[in-house]
Formats: structure tokens, C-alpha cells, sequence
């Protein structure tokens, strides 16, 4: 079935830069620092010169050996590139997703067992609110708030440029003062869903059977709420994470773009700016290695989560 996912959609990016209408060929004639024979010796070794159905074939064939092609812009393998851009892009998801999984799931918890009160109704109120905000907006704001009118935060990069920090420590604060604002973007707009999808699963967990039992011997409300309810209600809140895990991606890609962070994110825009179409593929690659993983990551964790699929 993985395999299957694989090639449908390893197919869909060989397609999709290719149906853009930004044509390579057309940039590299308007490359002044090109000659016309360079030029050509550069479009026939890329294979832009052939049929589609031969590009095809020449793409699996070095897809099959691990080899992703040679970026238009960067003149290096696209594999290079990508390993170079995305530790970065790691550190930033890492980061944000741990922070908007942790909170999101306490405040969902809270929500559920304050359930119809004015803390609830509030919350709710915030979460839709902010779940329903554009990555790309939210990231400007915040440029212009604690960058412009607060100077707090640099508003580009992921390192001072230019700088030679005297040790590690002063580095890794440079690293994470820059990785602040990108962060709290990210955790900002989905800590808001996942809080709110988990509330809905946890109001309808608290109110079956087992629960009420657990209540009348006497546990305690936390031992209730977090034990019981929340490991129940955590199944599909992971499903939904792991099919939601494409649109955090996205978001990223965004947020890197507005805060020029050096991760995959922000490379992806440059190629299809440029119409790099290896590179445009690598990085369609990546993401459906990515989001595959997350998805039979999910379906380990049921098993460690509910006993009932461990047992059968």
C-alpha cells in the first residue's frame, strides 16, 4: 500500500513542475552570463531537450538508484542540497510540533472537564480565531510587531551573518533567538486546532460508561481525565495528526518564505520560482517520504496506546 502511495504520488511531482508556466529552457536563455552553446549543452545534459514520456523513464530510472538529479540553480546534486537545508527545517518542526502537541493537549484536557463554562466558551472562542489565521499572516505581524515597532527579534535568517561566535553556547542562543519568531507562528495556529479537535473527543469521552464508573470508585479527577479519558481519546486525535501532518508542512513552507529561514520550506519556493524542476521534485520526494512516515508512525503508536490492537 506504501509503495502504491509511493509511486502515485512520486508521479504527481514528476507532473506537477512541468505543468507549471514557468519554463526552464526560457530562463536559461535569459541567463546573460550564459553563451548559446553552454546553454544548449546545459538543457540537453538536464534532458529538458527530450520528450516528456523519455523524462519520465529517465526520472524513475534515477530515482530507483537514490540519485534525485542536479539542481538547475544551485549546480550541485539535489540530494546535497536538501541535506544541507534540512536539519534547520527538523529544528523548526521538531521544536513547534513538541510545544503545540504538549499545550494543545493539556488546554483540550482543560476545555473538556471546565466543559460549558467561561473558561471553555473563551478558549473555544480564541481557538477559532486562530486556527483559522494564514501561516503568511501571522508570520508578518509578528515581523512587524517585534521586529519593527518592538525591535526584539531579527526578522530573517537562522544566524547572525557575518558573525564569529567564541563559543558554542553564544551560537546556539543566536541559533534559537532567530528560531523564535518562526516557532511561535507555527505553534500559534496549531496549537488552536489541536486543542479544539481534542476538546470535541474528549467532551464525548468523559460521558461514557467507563468513565462514569471510574468516577463513582472514587479516582481521582486528574487520574479520570488524563488516564482514562485522555489515552482514549488520544487514537483519533493521532489519526488526525498524522493526516494533518501535510498541512503543517505547508505551513512551514510559508513561514520559512516570510522569515527567508534556510530550510527545505523556503527552498522549495526558490525552486519553483527558478522552475529547478530536479530540485521541485526532491523536495516533493521528501515531503511524501515525510508525511509517510508520520502515517505508520500513527499506526505503531495505536498499538502502545490501545491494548485491544496489541493483543490482536
Amino acid at each position: 500500500m506504501m509503495l502504491a502511495t509511493f509511486y502515485v504520488t512520486s508521479t504527481i511531482t514528476f507532473l506537477l513542475p512541468r505543468l507549471t508556466p514557468i519554463d526552464p529552457k526560457a530562463l536559461l536563455a535569459t541567463n546573460p552570463r550564459l553563451s548559446p552553446e553552454i546553454r544548449a549543452d546545459v538543457i540537453a545534459s538536464f534532458g529538458l531537450n527530450k520528450p516528456l514520456l523519455d523524462q519520465y523513464v529517465i526520472f524513475y530510472e534515477n530515482l530507483f538508484r537514490g540519485n534525485l538529479g542536479y539542481s538547475f540553480l544551485y549546480r550541485e546534486p539535489v540530494l546535497t542540497v536538501l541535506m544541507t537545508r534540512l536539519p534547520w527545517t527538523i529544528l523548526l518542526l521538531g521544536l513547534s510540533t513538541a510545544i503545540f502537541i504538549a499545550v494543545g493537549i493539556v488546554v483540550g484536557v482543560l476545555q473538556a472537564s471546565k466543559y460549558g463554562s467561561n473558561l471553555d466558551v473563551s478558549l473555544l472562542l480564541i481557538s477559532l480565531t486562530a486556527s483559522s489565521l494564514p501561516f503568511f499572516w501571522v508570520a508578518i505581524i509578528f515581523i512587524y510587531l517585534f521586529a519593527f515597532v518592538i525591535p526584539l527579534f531579527p526578522i530573517f535568517g537562522a544566524m547572525t551573518p557575518g558573525v564569529i561566535f567564541p563559543n558554542s553556547f553564544d551560537m546556539l542562543s543566536d541559533i534559537g533567538w532567530h528560531l523564535v519568531l518562526p516557532a511561535v507562528t507555527i505553534v500559534l495556529v496549531n496549537i488552536s486546532r489541536y486543542s479544539f479537535y481534542l476538546r470535541n473527543i474528549m467532551v464525548g469521552v468523559l460521558s461514557e460508561d467507563y468513565i462514569v464508573t471510574a468516577r463513582a470508585k472514587g479516582l481521582g479527577k486528574n487520574r479520570v481525565l488524563f488516564k482514562h479519558g485522555l489515552r482514549n481519546a488520544l487514537l483519533p486525535t493521532m489519526t488526525m495528526m498524522a493526516m494533518d501532518f501535510g498541512f503543517i508542512i505547508a505551513g512551514a513552507i510559508f513561514v520559512e518564505t516570510v522569515f527567508a529561514y534556510p530550510g527545505v520550506g523556503s527552498l522549495a519556493y526558490e525552486a519553483i520560482l527558478n522552475a529547478d524542476y530536479p530540485l521541485m521534485n526532491g523536495e516533493f520526494i521528501l515531503l511524501t517520504i515525510v508525511i509517510l512516515i508520520a502515517n505508520f508512525t500513527a499506526d505503531t503508536l495505536y498499538s502502545v496506546l490501545d491494548p485491544r490492537i496489541r493483543k490482536g
